[in-house]
């Protein structure tokens, strides 16, 4: 008698989970190799991935930024280097000069004068003389004509 007899494992069927099944094509559905990139029923990439465009927002923000600060540092450079309005003040306000008017003399009172100095008279304060009682001029007090250099003399 032999001992129990042993049978050999059967053989393991192959789970449905440990065969490599071929990716679908995302477009079509057709079967891919591992190896495949580009669909061969629809010409549709499979596993290629397209870059996403960059983003320019923020660089094209930057940017802006630094050339508003840019334009901003030329304007004030441009002002401080063209700031002349100090000079065009001075030169135009000439200095204030005060002159002191001599004190009012009063109407009764002659001012004090020298005996051979006239006096100026102002011809505002000097009353209409009428022709008619102006006495009359003696010629012979009169000076004589100035000779006339183009006229010869004799």
């Amino acid at each position: 008698m032999t001992g129990p007899e042993t049978q050999p494992p059967a053989p393991a069927e192959a789970a449905p989970d440990d065969v490599p099944r071929p990716d679908p094509c995302p477009r079509c559905g057709a079967p891919l190799e591992p190896d495949q990139e580009w669909c061969l029923s629809c010409g549709t990439a499979a596993r290629t991935t397209i870059a996403a465009p960059p983003a320019w927002r923020v660089p094209l923000a930057v940017l802006a930024v630094v050339a508003l600060l840019c334009g901003a540092a030329l304007a004030w450079a441009f002002v401080e280097l063209t700031n002349n309005d100090d000079d065009v003040r001075a030169a135009t306000t000439a200095p204030v000069t005060t002159t002191t008017a001599p004190p009012p003399t009063t109407a009764g009172a002659p001012p004090a004068t020298d005996p051979g100095q006239q006096t100026p008279v102002d011809p505002a304060q000097q009353a209409p003389v009428d022709p008619a009682q102006q006495a009359p001029v003696d010629p012979a007090q009169q000076a004589p004509p100035a000779a006339d250099p183009a006229q010869p003399a004799g």
